[in-house]
């Protein structure tokens, strides 16, 4: 009765031995380009002007005083 305590491995590991065996072959394989998210984009850029507003807006009424 012997118990079996192997851990599996990480894909990640799995994939970057399996690399490092290859050599350049993986190397040379560029990686897959992603499309811009349009959504996350246009959020970002909507929350950053906000901000700049916001700040302009304090300064403009610290400056009255």
């Amino acid at each position: 009765m012997a118990i079996n305590n192997r851990v599996p491995t990480p894909r990640w590991k799995r994939e970057a031995e399996l690399a490092v065996r290859q050599g350049a072959n993986s190397r040379s394989q560029p990686g897959r380009e992603l499309p811009i998210d349009k959504v996350m984009l246009a959020i970002v850029l909507g929350i950053t002007l906000f901000g700049a507003v916001m700040v302009y807006s304090a300064s403009a009424i610290l400056a009255e005083k």
